[in-house]
């Protein structure tokens, strides 16, 4: 019978691949090893499963190539993989052959498949990791399933980039000491979702590798041209351990597995920014927006952006936009970026924004796309997302007071077809700092802080239909709660949660290492 553990299984492609050279066909044999087990045991993706199902999705591929399998059979069947790019197979397990939703899922990173190979036979190795549905697993690693895979440093307030690959970049953050003080990290690493490890990256340094760039609060973009750009953010002092905003700015470049700085400004320079925001549109310019320049509420009231195309950044002339822990999105393919509420630390005292403001590229520069819109309630550090319609962006959550931690459940969605804005009956329990990605099954919103400045390990899937009717639903919670943490959607479809802080009533706040990942129900 299929056991638990690493099941291997090679198939070949359905087409006749001809060598260049006219020695004859030459097949390509793929070795697909199915990790069946994991560190956790309340995390068995076999428990209740006895029917598995194979599919096998991609470009030209109008139908999912399928085929099953009772689980007490000796071994499954995997269908004849036309040549092609971006082949996927997929496991599911099932209860039983009339069960319409599976139980567990698991799904390889897009794999090309090529029509005609050069030379001797060749294998291509395809690691599926099956997990839970609608379920938070510690990541494994192939070759060692039952240890679960932790990043190399504690981290919070760190960056994680999906890169075109299907690896994860992860980027600088803080980690506490004792339990207070905060030392910031200039140390990188890799999430490899093919082989479930974390793997050491370059410390972000220039010069040769002579000047370090510790930093936090830092934002990462993925510029069109595969490079991240790793802008602003903070470090602490040595002896104080005060923040200390910071203008560094670094493009990594994939490839080289190297860094660049940027090319000097022409006016003003040395613009520092740290808790900002950084947003790319469709041309891939990426729109710079508020922040801190000093460790008190002093406010960056430039907005900039980065031109890849130069490696230089430029001000948005004649345009002021003071905000700290603003929430922004972009919709209409891209070429809008929505930026929503905020603190506007130019008052005395420091107090809630309720707008929302838009922009985008036009001819050589970024420009007001229309008038700010009046939210329904001012808000900060609300987590945000662009809904599949490409024309909404979803606020959710916050604080409503321009200091404390006063947290809100409260959503509303900013309706760029209409310039409206409205408030949704979805609510997300009451958190700050949370994350949110978009998924085909809803928005999902993870962790955050709750009243008490305590973290928060809830789930909660949001879905707004085309007629504006929005629900929430809880999905299942993360087992250590967390804010400061990153979610991103990983090829598959999944989530990686990593890194953040957990800070519970009674007990010293601690930086995290740990690494999650949640397996959405398909929607088919």
């Amino acid at each position: 019978m299929v056991s638990v553990g690493v099941l291997r299984v090679s198939v070949v492609v359905a087409v006749g691949l001809l060598a260049l050279t006219g020695c004859g066909p030459k097949e390509v044999d793929i070795a697909v090893n199915v990790v069946t087990t994991g560190c956790d045991a309340d995390a068995d993706p076999f428990q209740g499963v006895n029917v598995l199902q194979v599919r096998v999705t991609g470009p030209g591929i109008e139908e999912p190539l399928v085929s099953k399998v009772a689980r007490a059979e000796a071994r499954i069947q995997i269908p004849k993989i036309p040549a092609g790019d971006a082949r996927v197979i997929e496991v599911r397990g099932y209860a039983d052959d009339a069960s319409p939703r599976p139980l567990s899922i698991g799904r390889s990173i897009p794999t090309k498949i090529p029509d005609v190979i050069v030379g001797s036979n060749q294998r291509i190795d395809i690691n599926i990791f099956l997990r839970k549905v609608d379920s938070f697993t510690r990541p494994v690693a192939y070759t060692t399933p039952r240890d679960c895979s932790v990043m190399r440093s504690q981290r919070a307030a760190h960056t994680a980039t999906l890169l075109k690959d299907g690896r994860v970049f992860i980027a600088g953050g803080f980690r506490l000491e004792s339990g207070v003080n905060r030392i910031a990290l200039s140390t990188t690493e890799f999430f490899d979702p093919n082989t479930g490890t974390f793997d050491q990256g370059p410390v972000m340094t220039v010069g040769g590798g002579q000047v370090q760039f510790p930093k936090a609060f830092h934002t990462a973009t993925l510029l069109i041209n595969a490079q991240v750009l790793l802008y602003g953010g903070e470090f602490y002092d040595k002896d104080t351990f005060a923040p200390r905003p910071t203008t560094a700015a670094l493009v990594f470049d994939v490839e080289r597995n190297a860094y660049g700085a940027l090319l000097p400004r022409n006016e003003p320079i040395n613009i520092a920014r740290t808790r900002h925001l950084a947003i790319a549109e469709t041309s891939g310019r990426v729109l710079l927006v508020g922040g801190l320049q000093r460790s008190t509420l002093d406010p960056v009231t430039e907005v900039e952006w980065f031109d890849p195309s130069t490696n230089q950044v430029q001000v948005m002339m004649g345009e002021s936009l003071p905000r700290l822990e603003a929430s922004g999105a972009t919709v209409q393919n891209g070429s809008i970026v929505v930026v929503a509420g905020g603190v506007d630390a130019t008052q005395t005292p420091p107090a809630l924004a309720n707008q929302a403001h838009f922009y985008k590229y036009e001819g050589n520069a970024f420009v007001r796309a229309g008038a700010p819109l009046p939210m329904n309630e001012a808000r900060r550090g609300a987590a945000a997302a662009s809904l599949p319609d490409d024309q909404t962006v979803l606020v959710m959550g916050g604080y409503t007071d321009a200091t404390t931690i006063a947290p809100t459940p409260s959503s509303e969605v900013i309706k760029t077809s209409n310039n409206t804005v409205a408030t949704t009956m979805a609510t997300i329990g009451e958190r700050g700092d949370a994350c949110a990605v978009t998924l085909p099954q809803g928005t999902l919103v993870i962790g955050g802080r709750k009243i008490g400045g305590f973290s928060d390990g809830n789930a909660v899937l949001v879905r707004v239909d085309a007629q504006g009717t929005s629900t929430s639903t809880a999905a299942a919670p993360l087992k250590v709660p967390r804010y400061f943490h990153t979610c991103t959607t990983l090829t598959d479809g999944s989530v990686l949660v990593i890194g953040g802080i957990d800070e519970t009533s009674g007990s010293d706040p601690r930086s995290l290492n740990d690494a999650w990942i949640y397996t959405p129900i398909p929607v088919d």
